[in-house]
């Protein structure tokens, strides 16, 4: 019976506790999700009139005004030398999905806007969940599509930077909960060693009635009061002790610090573990803020801006920024590239854009990878056609344009798009033999599946009046693929340690970030030294059998003996007691220890791993903590902390996401089940 009524307690607790979370935190979060008004990220200006085009065809719902605009934006984009419209395809995306909900048309539109932007996982998870619409038989695709999207966001390093961002965020306000609501349960646990140490500090401090004349003189009024006092005394120490950081100004963090010093001092196995734990992770607090702030430095590093450009299209002030990187460094060769792209993008058929963007690699000294040798090469390709004299390209254009493709190919042999270059301009200048050797060259490291080009070119470089093909030549010509994932860091600085933390200076108090994590790692160096001596300072421990706490000197000064004085009393108190009063002392004294452990059981519930901590098994109960204390802060800031306006990410969602209810379950269950399952096997709790 005792055992059902605690468990109906323990369900009530759980019950209330979750409803009160539930409703503490606001459920409606379309207040803090700004909503952009209009396309706010530049494109070249002759597209802009397809995008409205396009945004129009969308909201009417018109599938095949929508097919086509998409085409032709696609079309569009390959002339301008544009990898990606990524802003363009993720605003089309949230709401085609809303409008074209029949499998046909939108795997239609959708697998087209894969093509406008190849380089967005937001369009290849889109795809997935349109081919899903076909039902089983769309499975296989689907997970295609998945791996596609996971592969593209694993090249993306802007991706990699903003999720990690946002989970930073996140991360950071769950490990300050758990941090220190472990640390003060940590605490709760050796309360009782710590006030048994704070009273052998004072003279006449507390020894306990062992004997019979010291059981006599406990009993009167004085010995009480006095005891009282003490009681009060050794308390109101501890407190201070533990709050005199804080005011010293070391904050919340670098109190907490120090408490787990004190705990250290009385912990076992994984309570030492867990405590160097916890100095490990406050040293990462400052690394993840440091991450959540990387994101403010997009708008002045060249690293990001280059990786716009090279992705997208540059905007107006990351071409100032490139341009300022390269005047300060001439040597480095992708900086001109990207200005000369910009050039030719904003007008590809404009014989003074091209002329600009070569002006720009002419600056180009010692490129050894032959990338701005291969692109000079397609330029002076283009502006041959541009520049045609009747049905002729322009002689001198095409010469220049072989001898860049020449160098390109010198510096790398196997380079495709210098390879298909340089047959197109030989076939051009009529040298029909070196442009064969080229397609040979180029069919060696060519899959099968992608040979159509070589007949192309054989026939475009045959006809007679090749300018009249001018658009189908160009076409053929690839750029490399300058981008770099890696480059994308340069200019950011990862080690920029914030100046202060969240919460005004609460958490920090006067302590620099950066020197709190130093003092963080330089207490665990301490800590280690601390744990070789820590047997030699005789702190206060608890009985495992009877749990009474005492020292080694209070031991001695009891009994003469280095054994717990309790212990002892209760071996020798058969002597002298009834069998039956001795009965009912014990069992009174289970009920008690009971009644605790009925407590302990209902607060593991109510609040998920303090009663582990309380019965000590901190490592788990840390971990419920962190999974509590990670839904505290998804609640406390359900829209996205960190947006990418590129992207549209985070700006369109105005509901609770799905995660933090799901980890609030979870975390409750697991602690019900953990609570349940100890009292099943032992009286733990």
């Amino acid at each position: 019976m005792q055992r059902c009524a605690m468990g109906l307690s323990a369900r009530f607790a759980y019950a209330l506790t979750l409803v009160s979370l539930l409703l503490a935190f606001p459920i409606d979060t379309t207040a803090e999700q700004p909503q952009p008004a209009s396309l706010t990220i530049d494109i070249p200006s002759d597209l802009k009139i397809e995008v409205a085009a396009l945004f129009t065809a969308v909201r009417r719902g018109d599938t095949e005004a929508t097919t086509l605009m998409l085409e032709r934006l696609i079309s569009a984009k390959k002339d301008h030398n544009i990898h990606n419209l990524t802003t363009v395809a993720a605003g089309v995306i949230p709401r085609a999905q809303k409008v074209f909900t029949g499998a046909i048309e939108c795997n239609q539109i959708m697998g087209l806007i894969v093509q406008l932007a190849p380089d967005l996982p937001q369009a290849h998870f889109a795809l997935a969940k349109a081919r899903l619409l076909y039902g089983f038989s769309g499975v296989g695709q689907a997970l295609l599509s998945v791996f596609d999207g996971l592969s593209v966001w694993a090249s993306n390093p802007k991706a990699w930077v903003i999720g990690g961002a946002n989970a930073s965020y996140y991360v950071f306000g769950a490990l300050v909960v758990s941090i220190i609501i472990s640390s003060l349960l940590s605490l709760l646990k050796v309360r009782r060693e710590i006030l048994h140490d704070i009273g052998d500090l004072f003279p006449g401090g507390e020894k306990g009635a062992k004997t019979a004349s010291d059981i006599k003189k406990s009993k009167g009024f004085f010995a009480r009061f006095r005891q009282f006092i003490l009681s009060g005394l050794h308390i109101a120490v501890a407190l201070l002790l533990l709050v005199l950081p804080f005011m010293a100004g070391l904050g919340i963090l670098g109190s907490v610090l120090l408490w787990n010093l004190i705990i250290l001092r009385y912990s076992r196995n994984a309570e030492t573990f867990s405590v160097f734990f916890r100095f490990f992770l406050t040293a990462a607090l400052p690394v993840l803020v440091s991450i959540v702030v990387l994101p403010q430095q997009f708008d002045k590093a060249v690293g990001p801006a280059m990786h716009s450009c090279l992705l997208d299209y540059c905007q107006p002030n990351e071409v100032a920024i490139i341009e300022k990187a390269a005047q300060a460094n001439p040597q480095e060769s992708s900086y001109r590239i990207a200005l000369a792209l910009h050039e030719f993008q904003q007008n590809p058929k404009s014989v003074k854009a091209i002329d600009a963007a070569l002006a720009h690699l002419a600056m180009i000294q010692g490129d050894w990878t032959g990338n701005s040798q291969t692109l000079q090469g397609n330029l002076l390709l283009a502006r041959a056609f541009y520049a045609c004299e009747g049905e002729v390209p322009n002689r001198d254009d095409l010469e220049k344009a072989s001898a860049a493709y020449a160098e390109g190919l010198k510096r790398w042999p196997s380079s495709p798009a210098a390879g298909r270059g340089a047959a197109l301009t030989a076939g051009f200048l009529g040298d029909r033999a070196q442009r064969d050797r080229l397609l040979d060259s180029l069919l060696a490291n060519t899959e099968a599946g992608e040979l159509e080009y070589v007949a192309r070119i054989k026939s475009l470089t045959s006809d007679l009046s090749p300018c009249s093909s001018r658009a189908d030549i160009l076409a053929e010509l690839e750029n490399p693929d300058f981008r770099s994932p890696w480059f994308f860091f340069s200019g950011l600085n990862l080690f920029d340690f914030p100046k202060v933390l969240p919460y005004g200076g609460l958490l920090e108090g006067q302590i620099p970030p950066f020197v709190l994590s130093l003092a963080s790692l330089a207490l665990m160096l301490l800590a280690g030294v601390f744990l070789s001596f820590r047997k030699h300072l005789s702190p206060a421990t608890r009985c495992p059998k009877c749990h009474d706490v005492s020292c080694r000197m209070c031991n001695i000064n009891a009994s003469g003996y280095d054994y717990c004085p309790s212990c002892l009393l209760e071996q020798v108190r058969p002597a002298f007691i009834d069998s039956k009063d001795l009965a009912a002392h014990r069992e009174r004294k289970k009920i008690f220890d009971g009644q605790f452990g009925f407590l302990r059981s209902v607060f593991a519930i109510a609040v998920p791993g303090s009663g582990q901590i309380l019965v000590g098994r901190p490592i788990r109960g840390g971990l419920m903590l962190f999974l509590l204390g990670l839904v505290i802060s998804m609640l406390w800031s359900p829209g996205v902390p960190i947006t990418d306006i590129t992207t549209w990410a985070g700006l369109d969602s105005g509901t609770l996401p799905w995660l933090p209810p799901v980890l609030l379950i979870v975390v409750y269950f697991w602690s019900a089940i953990d609570v349940w399952f100890a009292k099943s096997a032992s009286d733990n709790f």
